[in-house]
């Protein structure tokens, strides 16, 4: 607010008031105010800082009450004692809002703080997310060394069931062998499923059906030649069924060989493939894991953010001064200045200090005669009498007084020292008296002039 500036304005007891420079609030207090007040003016007294500083430190005092209890004691001197009570009570608020001011302010700032790490962690968690998610595309996992258990695996399961395939080779060249021998079976009532126990592996049925004709033709033709000779028709026709189911079983062996073959080649590049993958596992196990250390340290850092901002919002809305206020300013019954019995009793002792030092002084300095006894005492000479001060005029020279008013006093006095003169000297013929004082105006030649009239 600006010097001789007037800003005027009708407000409601009550009502905040916010002008340039100042903001107040008037409130009622019927011990206060009444119906006088309100013809009263009044009128506020804004000081700068410094004042108010000033003001505040040469009335405020701070005393330790209980330093096992962290007990204070605030007080404040002032001739109003409304004002100091209000203002012991502001300094507690103001206290006490500036502490929870201070935490709400160290919450405020560490929470801005956690949010931006939040932010910084979470974009950086996002940028592992995808670098896994570009992993996973490209090698089609998700876990590497899990797939590295699982290749091993394929890899013996593809072994055992290649060893079945090549144990079911050479049981196709066994039954090659042995069909183009003339026996099958060691003898006729022996089956092939029991000479050949393995044929049951191959598991086709009319390769099984073909060798077993093919052992009874065997066994039929031995039959047939005990009774007859190699050029019978009966021995021809068992010939050339016996060479004719021979050339079945030939081409079916052939084609299970065909198919066992493709069947072990194919495990052989599977094989190999996986081999081929197991070997570049490695690599991307270290590549994997890699990219997963990043990922987990992101993703712990971001949870445990989240959580310690979590902590901070809860400890900030139950946030609390770390002081307590026992009792609110009292308003004093009786003023603590002056104390009028302290007052009354340094007044008696002053009074009597300064009476006793001024006679000390007066008597010291004290050099003049003031009555006739002290005279008397000082000197050896004899005392005629006494003349008073004449101040009825004021005279320019000394003149003759006593023929003007024979019977004042001080015509009296005169007469008095005539008389004691004449009978001091009464045996002497010739006297003389001299007159004389130590300095002139001290009335020499006026005791003269009026005691020879």
């Amino acid at each position: 607010m600006e010097a001789k500036e007037e800003i005027s304005g009708d407000y409601i007891v009550g009502q905040p008031i916010n002008i340039p420079g100042i903001s107040l609030k008037l409130t009622t207090d019927s011990s206060f105010f009444d119906a006088s007040a309100l013809e009263a003016q009044f009128y506020f007294v804004i000081l700068d800082d410094g004042s108010v500083n000033g003001y505040l430190n040469r009335n405020i005092s701070v005393e330790i009450v209980n330093p096992e209890a962290h007990t204070v004691q605030i007080a404040f001197a002032d001739f109003n004692p409304l004002k100091a009570q209000d203002i012991v009570n502001k300094i507690d608020t103001v206290y006490l809002q500036e502490k929870l001011a201070q935490k709400k302010e160290a919450s405020d700032k560490s929470l801005r703080f956690l949010g931006e790490q939040t932010d910084v962690t979470n974009d950086k968690l996002q940028q592992a997310e995808d670098n896994l998610q570009s992993f996973a595309r490209e090698n089609k996992t998700y876990d590497v060394r899990g797939d590295a258990a699982t290749v091993i695996n394929k890899i013996a399961d593809q072994e055992e069931k290649r060893q079945e395939l090549l144990q079911r080779q050479s049981l196709l060249e066994d039954l090659s062998r042995l069909v183009e021998q003339d026996q099958i079976t060691s003898n006729e009532d022996s089956t092939v499923a029991q000479s050949i126990p393995g044929l049951a592996e191959l598991e086709d049925n009319r390769l099984m059906q073909e060798i077993e004709a093919l052992n009874n033709q065997q066994w039929d033709l031995r039959r047939v030649l005990r009774s007859y000779k190699e050029t019978t028709e009966a021995v021809k026709q068992r010939r050339v069924q016996l060479d004719f189911t021979k050339n079945t079983i030939r081409r079916l062996l052939d084609q299970n060989k065909e198919l066992l073959q493709e069947q072990v080649n194919k495990m052989n590049r599977q094989r190999d493939e996986l081999s081929a993958k197991l070997a570049g596992l490695p690599e991307k196990a270290t590549q994997q894991a890699r990219l997963q250390r990043p990922f987990e340290l992101y993703e712990k850092t971001y949870v445990s953010l989240i959580n310690r901002e979590l902590e901070f919002r809860i400890g900030q809305a139950g946030t609390t001064a770390d002081f307590q206020i026992l009792s609110p300013a009292s308003l004093p019954s009786a003023p603590i200045s002056p104390v009028r019995a302290m007052v009354y009793a340094i007044g008696l002792a002053g009074g009597i200090v300064l009476g006793l030092g001024l006679i000390a002084v007066r008597y010291f300095l004290h050099d003049t005669v003031t009555n006739t006894r002290e005279l008397e005492r000082m000197t050896s000479a004899a005392l005629l009498g006494v003349i008073p001060t004449y101040d009825k005029e004021k005279m320019t020279v000394s003149k003759l007084v006593v023929d003007k008013n024979p019977k004042s006093a001080i015509s009296e006095s005169i007469r008095s020292i005539r008389t004691n003169l004449d009978f001091i000297g009464s045996a002497r013929k010739k006297r003389i008296i001299s007159v004389t004082s130590t300095v002139s105006g001290e009335g020499k030649t006026f005791v003269t002039v009026n005691l020879g009239a």
